[in-house]
C-alpha cells in the first residue's frame, strides 16, 4: 500500500459494526495493527481513529481512538456522524493528509461521502484509502431435496477448508450438524468425521465424532485419509446410505480419487452423496489492510 510520504496527520474511520474485530484478535492489537499498515505504506506523521457502533466490552487500551457508540438500527445516525467527522477532521488537518475510511456498507449516505470525498481530493490534496467488504461467503448449505431415506449418514469435514459456521462454535457444531439433518428428514444412525488442524479447538465428546488432527502441509495425507474413510464407511452401512462431503475446493487429483470413489459406490450400491461446498472465510480486518493495491489510489 502506498500512502504518501507525509508527516501531516492521518484520519481514520471505522464502522465496527461493517469492518468488525478477528475473533482471534483483541480491539488493542486491530489498533496496533492499522497504524502498523499506514507505517508500512509511508506515513510518518500523527494518526487519529475514530470508531463508530457498538463498542461494548471492547478494550482498545489507548487515549488515541476516539469511540461513538451506535446501537443497532441507528445506522443512518452512524453515517450520519461518519460524514460530519470527516468533515470537521478536513477541516483541522492541512494538506496532504491521508483518509483511511474502514466502513463496509455505506448504505443510504454513500452518495453524500462518495460526494464529499471527491470534493476534498479535487479542492484539496487529500488521499482516501478505501476498505470495503466483500459479499459475504455462503454459508454450507446441503440441499437434499428428492433423496431417498438413508439407513445413516456419514459425514466427512474438512476444517481447514470450510470454517465453522458464524455464529457457531465448536461445542455446538455436532448438534447443528444432526440438526440439519434431522430437518430434512433423515432420523437414521449418524456418524461424524472430521479433518484438519483441531489444535485448541474443544468438539462435544461423543463416540459418533472421530476427530483427525493433521498440520498444515499434510493436504495429500489428508484427502487420503477422507478417502480411506469413506471407503470404510461404505463397507460398514448397508444401502441405502447417504455420505455428506464438506470439502471445500479439492484439487484436480483429489477431485478425481474422490469422485471416483463415490461414483463406484453410487453405481454399485445404492449410495448418494452430497457435496457441500462454502464459499471462501469471511475476511478479517487484517486481510482488509493487506489487501489494498500497491501503488496508490
Amino acid at each position: 500500500m502506498c500512502v504518501y510520504l507525509s508527516a501531516s496527520e492521518a484520519g481514520v474511520f471505522w464502522d465496527l459494526d461493517e469492518c468488525g474485530i478477528p475473533d482471534e484478535m483483541t480491539a488493542a492489537q486491530s489498533l496496533e495493527i492499522i497504524r502498523q499498515t499506514l507505517s508500512d505504506g509511508g506515513h510518518r506523521g500523527p494518526v487519529s481513529i475514530r470508531a463508530y457502533g457498538d463498542t461494548t466490552g471492547l478494550d482498545f487500551q489507548s487515549s488515541d481512538i476516539k469511540l461513538n457508540h451506535f446501537q443497532a438500527g441507528e445506522k443512518r445516525e452512524k453515517m450520519t456522524k461518519v460524514l460530519e467527522d470527516i468533515v470537521a477532521w478536513s477541516g483541522e488537518n492541512p494538506e496532504p493528509s491521508v483518509g483511511m475510511l474502514m466502513i463496509g456498507d455505506l448504505g443510504d449516505a454513500e452518495d453524500d461521502i462518495i460526494e464529499v470525498l471527491d470534493l476534498l481530493k479535487i479542492r484539496k490534496n487529500y488521499r482516501f484509502i478505501i476498505v470495503t467488504l466483500p459479499p459475504p461467503p455462503p454459508t454450507v448449505v446441503i440441499v437434499m431435496a428428492d433423496l431417498p431415506r438413508a439407513n445413516g449418514t456419514g459425514v466427512f469435514w474438512d476444517m481447514d477448508e470450510c470454517k465453522i459456521p458464524e455464529g457457531r462454535t465448536e461445542a455446538d457444531l455436532v448438534p447443528f450438524i444432526r440438526q440439519m439433518l434431522l430437518d430434512v428428514g433423515l432420523r437414521g444412525p449418524v456418524s461424524i468425521r472430521i479433518y484438519g488442524d483441531l489444535t485448541g479447538l474443544d468438539f462435544q465428546a461423543s463416540e459418533d465424532v472421530k476427530l483427525n488432527q493433521f498440520h498444515a502441509g499434510e493436504k495429500r495425507e489428508k484427502m487420503t485419509k477422507i478417502l480411506e474413510d469413506i471407503v470404510a464407511w461404505s463397507g460398514e452401512n448397508p444401502e441405502p446410505s447417504l455420505g455428506v462431503l464438506v470439502l471445500g475446493h479439492l484439487g484436480a487429483a483429489d477431485d478425481a480419487d474422490i469422485t471416483e470413489v463415490t461414483e463406484l459406490l453410487k453405481t454399485q450400491k445404492n449410495y448418494h452423496f452430497v457435496f457441500a461446498t462454502p464459499g471462501s472465510p469471511p475476511p478479517t480486518v487484517v486481510r482488509f489492510l493487506r489487501a489494498i493495491p500497491r501503488g496508490g489510489l
